[in-house]
């Protein structure tokens, strides 16, 4: 395991990079609605223009913060080109792909990281392994049932005490 200072950069790095993907896969629906519609093209132009936004922005921020600011750069660029995606769905397509349920789902989201990431270290790393993502299943999972966030998953939760009572 690596350690020290290198560690630690490489570590605010994946977090920051892991966002960004985080925020470009809750927004892959808006990619696919408009490649899939007769705004295709638009999708292109968006591609092109966050490769450009990549490039300036890691012009700008590479030499203030090195491999950090390559990361920002990447994750600033893809929340701007979904954020563009899906501003053009609402307005031109009419349609909203996010509800408020979304919103439940991000601070969920947010809730079950921070309960990861300041859980005390254990010194086992594959017990620490386990009881960490148990915490964040735990936390994430009792939220989308208590808030009723997806209907399938309450559903499923229904058939699952059903079955444990033995009445299904």
């Amino acid at each position: 395991m690596p350690q020290g200072e290198a560690f630690r950069t490489g570590s605010c790095v994946v977090v920051i990079i892991g966002l960004g993907k985080l925020i470009d896969g809750a927004a892959g629906v808006n990619g696919e609605l408009l490649s899939m519609s007769a705004h295709y093209r638009v999708n292109l132009y968006l591609i092109l223009l966050m490769a450009v936004m990549n490039v300036v922005l890691n012009w700008l921020f590479i030499p203030l913060w090195g491999i950090e600011g390559a990361a920002l750069a990447s994750c600033l660029s893809l929340l701007l080109f979904n954020l563009l995606k899906w501003a053009y769905i609402r307005v031109r397509l009419a349609l909203d792909p996010f509800s408020s349920k979304s919103l439940i789902l991000l601070l969920l989201t947010g809730l079950a990281f921070a309960a990861g990431w300041f859980m005390p270290q254990l010194s086992h790393l594959l017990l620490d392994i386990l009881l960490r993502s148990l915490l964040i299943t735990a936390i994430f999972a009792a939220g989308v049932l208590a808030f009723r966030v997806s209907e399938e998953a309450s559903e499923l939760y229904r058939k699952l005490l059903l079955v444990l009572q033995g009445r299904a």
